[in-house]
């Protein structure tokens, strides 16, 4: 989940609605009422639904409360309408495009177990780190103590390295299916390289380092975002001001 700075929360879920459209090119416009739970999708084409969902599910946790129908300032490229009580972020596009959506109505997600999903991400990415530099310490050690064992400290690193790759590896595998690159390309493009040359020991120190500070990273925003969504359910709806005069 990304934090993004803005200046009011209509423009923060609105930000966040359309990075979730960038991310789903099938999608040409999402539909909601956030009192009734009512939620819908134009779909372009093809789309499959069960990702689409994860993404909204994804998406709608990180608002959480923080909507702001009433502030309607659309990120550059996207529009923001109200029509019958719904809002409604499409992209800026013209009028035959937007004949061609399909609307379909998706599942509303249960947002408190899609914070808790997401909670358990850097709980998972931490048990990785932690088995990676079990493994690496045990390779390290066989190698230093036991040198007569060279296939057991290998298989120790190799153990070591599929721990602290396998976050940046799922990852890495989406991206490329979207022909897209990011640092977890690079990071296990970095370590496979070292095991190339034999350098098992620098590919799971490489590796640790990188699922640790991943871990501390989703640690750390988890918090922040439990935090803040906290502090905007306590905040109170409606305020009274008292003039000068005392009305």
């Amino acid at each position: 989940m990304d934090m993004h700075d803005h200046h009011d929360h209509g423009a923060d879920w609105g930000a966040k609605l359309a990075e979730f459209l960038r991310q789903q090119p099938g999608v040409g416009a999402v539909r909601f009422a956030p009192e009734s739970h009512k939620l819908e999708v134009a779909t372009l084409g093809a789309v499959d639904m069960a990702k689409l969902q994860a993404g909204l599910n994804e998406t709608l946790a990180a608002i959480g409360s923080q909507w702001a129908a009433e502030d309607r300032k659309a990120p550059r490229g996207f529009n923001i309408t109200q029509k019958d009580g719904r809002t409604v972020i499409s992209r800026d596009t013209c009028a035959t495009a937007e004949k061609m959506w399909l609307w379909r109505e998706v599942e509303w997600p249960d947002i408190d177990a899609a914070i808790e999903e997401q909670e358990s991400e850097w709980k998972e990415l931490a048990v990785l780190a932690t088995a990676c530099a079990v493994f690496g310490g045990a390779g390290f050690a066989v190698q230093q103590w036991v040198p007569g064992l060279p296939w057991l400290a290998q298989g120790l690193f190799a153990l070591g390295v599929m721990a602290g790759g396998w976050d940046a590896a799922k990852d890495s595998w989406e991206n490329l299916k979207s022909l897209r690159l990011d640092i977890h390309f690079l990071m296990i493009a970095v370590a496979l390289g070292a095991i190339a040359i034999g350098a098992w020991g620098e590919a799971v120190l490489l590796l640790f380092l990188f699922s640790a500070s991943g871990a501390m990273e989703e640690y750390a925003l988890d918090r922040t975002h439990r935090e803040v969504s906290s502090l905007l359910k306590s905040a109170p709806k409606q305020a009274l001001r008292i003039d000068d005069d005392g009305r």
